[in-house]
């Protein structure tokens, strides 16, 4: 059953109240209306979608709050002079990267390239972001298959990759809505690898996947620190600096016990030479033979 709003904002105009708040960046307003059931995420106002609306006056927080209720971002505007613009062409005609990497991370086509003309470096990024898009898509699928099939150790290793791809992409990211939901997104897969952790027995735990697990609780550490989850942060610091001490620990060993064997081998060696040395006739110097014409 809808909100009771519904009938009254329905009956003044069907569509218009959710675009309109996409046109000015309210996403508070843009979430209540969407949760409430009041609007569908992909209703058509004038032949536009919200998304659509969003990108065309570049509202970064209407973009994610329609993206995170799973708006379509492939649905294009059949209006007169836009016929078929979808949103990420908003996105490429205003160069705004930050726009074109968080639709083609939710799903946005490579139909869109056809609308960059004469812009090197909106082409470069637009292939660089499918194409991590793809990787990520790979390694998330890899790892639901793995936890599926209990396979924790590389479950844990593409959850860790997926989980990688967001964080990298919240380095360099100059939204800072975008860069706080990237690491959001980040933390998520890196919990998910840490829960594969968990259920690892001790015997599977190698040198290799020692390091693994310390780069893990490092990034996941990391991410909390910039969402200010303070006593996570704690938490995962803590196991991270246990990993790298059990590692430093390990190493330390290896390398005392390879010189005493490498000085006892030479030892032998030169002891061995030194004794055919002896068994050897001395030869006389050349220059103490007599010449015989």
């Amino acid at each position: 059953m809808k909100h009771p709003l519904a009938l009254f904002l329905n009956a003044l105009s069907p569509t218009s109240g959710l675009h309109a708040a996409a046109r000015e960046g309210d996403a508070k307003s843009i979430a209540w209306l969407l949760n409430h059931a009041i609007y569908q995420v992909d209703c058509y106002y004038h032949n536009a979608t919200a998304l659509y609306e969003a990108t065309l006056f570049k509202q970064p927080a209407s973009t994610l709050t329609l993206l995170q209720h799973k708006a379509k971002p492939n649905l294009s505007c059949t209006n007169g002079f836009f016929n078929n613009a979808k949103p990420i062409q908003n996105c490429i005609n205003q160069a705004d990267e930050s726009g074109i990497k968080l639709l083609i991370m939710h799903g946005a086509n490579d139909e869109g390239v056809r609308f960059i003309l004469n812009r090197q470096d909106i082409e470069t990024l637009f292939y660089k972001i499918w194409g991590t898009k793809r990787q990520y898509d790979a390694y998330l699928k890899e790892a639901n298959a793995q936890l599926v099939n209990k396979q924790y150790s590389q479950a844990l290793s593409n959850y860790l990759r997926a989980g990688d791809v967001w964080y990298t992409l919240s380095q360099d990211e100059p939204v800072a809505l975008y860069q706080h939901y990237y690491q959001e997104q980040a933390l998520t897969l890196y919990k998910n690898a840490i829960g594969c952790y968990e259920k690892l027995s001790a015997v599977e735990f190698s040198r290799e996947l020692k390091v693994v697990c310390q780069h893990l609780f490092e990034k996941a550490a990391d991410c909390c620190q910039q969402l200010k989850l303070t006593d996570e942060a704690k938490v995962y610091s803590s196991q991270s600096a246990k990993l790298h001490t059990g590692l430093r620990r390990q190493s330390y060993n290896s390398n005392k016990e390879e010189p005493q064997q490498t000085a006892y081998t030479h030892a032998g060696l030169y002891k061995r030479k030194t004794r055919k040395q002896e068994q050897r006739p001395e030869q006389q110097p050349l220059l103490n033979t007599p010449y015989t014409p």
